[in-house]
């Protein structure tokens, strides 16, 4: 990230870390590996002053579907200039524990050969490098094959087992802030994503994700808001308490309300806090003194609606 409190929590607390991955490393669709995040510069007082942590290059697409097929399908050569620039950056960095490999949007179950072929070269490119050297391959969290919420069913897990020495699974984060507001990671869906990976991958190759952070969450929209896809501003638990105070205002920063009510409350089962600000009363469909037909009432998820199903005509 590059941010103070990054800085801070590793000069503080860097001998409490195994391994970190060094987010500067940028594929481009022609293969060719660019360095546009965190300096190496900035890192280096860490690594020499944590040499038991493993610190490895991080080699990421910024979620960019088009590089991800270019490097899977070998597409104007860029999987070979990949391989290559893996190489090129270990010997860069020679103090590197070896690469974290961050490829999203791979697509769907169609593309799983074409991918484990990709993850087997880099895997193999790598060791014939040097053996000594390790690789990291971060995975969308899956509940089995072709059980993505995000359409990276390209990901079978057990294909991908004999091609890392480690697998840094992105459990922290279901759907992101596409979706409706809710968990961050719901507890069912982490289980059944910790289940599986466990069954099918070696386990002490696996690193789980946990979610440490939150959303602030927009479910209204505006007309410039057309178009947009994300809803959603990410922010850690201190952020979040800062919305709380009033640090942080709902009117973009035009002279704040001098009275919000909030309303807060824990989720037991999925183990997450909830604050809805601007709250005045909150009820659930089951709250309802009464109703008529066609609106029923049903329970889904733990959580009590009104839903109908049909509307009924009169003449």
């Amino acid at each position: 990230m590059g941010n103070t409190r990054m800085h801070q929590a590793l000069n503080n607390y860097g001998d409490r870390f195994e391994a970190v991955g060094i987010f500067t490393f940028e594929v481009d669709i022609s293969g060719t590996i660019t360095e546009t995040g965190t300096p190496i510069s900035s890192m280096m007082p860490y690594i020499n002053k944590w040499p038991k942590v493993r610190w490895f290059l991080t080699v990421m697409n910024h979620g960019t579907a088009s590089i991800f097929t270019a490097l899977r399908n070998n597409e104007n050569g860029a999987k070979t200039k990949f391989l290559s620039e893996l190489v090129r950056i270990m010997q860069k960095y020679p103090w590197c524990a070896g690469v974290d490999i961050d490829l999203e949007r791979g697509g769907g179950y169609e593309n799983k050969d074409a991918a484990n072929i990709l993850f087997r070269d880099i895997y193999q490119t790598v060791k014939a490098y040097n053996p000594a050297k390790l690789v990291n391959i971060c995975l969308p969290g899956m509940t089995g094959v072709q059980g993505s919420v995000g359409g990276e069913n390209w990901c079978v897990y057990a294909d991908l087992d004999a091609y890392c020495d480690t697998a840094a699974i992105m459990s922290y984060g279901m759907a992101w802030a596409g979706s409706a507001p809710g968990p961050v990671s719901p507890r069912d869906w982490l289980v059944g994503v910790y289940d599986y990976a466990a069954r099918v991958m070696k386990p002490q190759k696996i690193y789980m994700g946990l979610p440490g952070y939150g959303w602030e969450w927009q479910i209204y929209a505006n007309p410039a808001d057309l178009g947009k896809t994300y809803r959603g501003v990410s922010l850690t638990y201190y952020a979040a308490k800062i919305w709380a105070e009033g640090g942080y205002n709902f009117t973009g920063n035009a002279p704040p309300q001098p009275m919000i009510p909030w309303l807060a409350y824990w989720d037991d089962y999925d183990q997450v806090p909830y604050m809805l600000p601007q709250v005045y009363d909150y009820a659930e469909g089951g709250d309802a003194t009464s109703r008529e037909a066609p609106i029923i009432g049903e329970t889904y998820n733990r959580r009590r609606y009104l839903t109908c199903y049909g509307k009924t005509q009169k003449v």
